[in-house]
């Protein structure tokens, strides 16, 4: 699973065509191989109009995205590796805290 640090939103023009994109900033529970230090990260990139199939309809506003802080993410994607569907779980610390 991924620990959601940061939400960002990126809106502009690559190449004539207009890209509007939430990023998603994410912590790996796990490396694999072994970290010699620190955590690995990594972002999941979400078309800003896919956001209601991909949560559900639950993200509407900025405090939608705001109250992700700190929550689990579990994305699911198609063969091309864009995020279908992403779910959302409350993140508890190793030892219960």
């Amino acid at each position: 699973m991924l620990k959601i640090v940061g939400v960002q939103r990126k809106t502009g023009e690559y190449q004539g065509n207009h890209y509007d994109n939430i990023m998603i900033h994410c912590l790996q529970d796990e490396c694999n191989p072994p970290c010699i230090a620190g955590s690995i990260t990594e972002f999941i990139k979400i078309k800003y109009a896919e956001l209601g199939q991909v949560f559900g309809g639950a993200m509407k506003t900025d405090n939608d995205f705001r109250a992700l802080i700190g929550m689990q993410l579990i994305p699911f994607y198609d063969k091309f590796g864009r995020v279908l569907r992403a779910e959302v779980v409350d993140y508890v610390e190793k030892g219960g805290k």
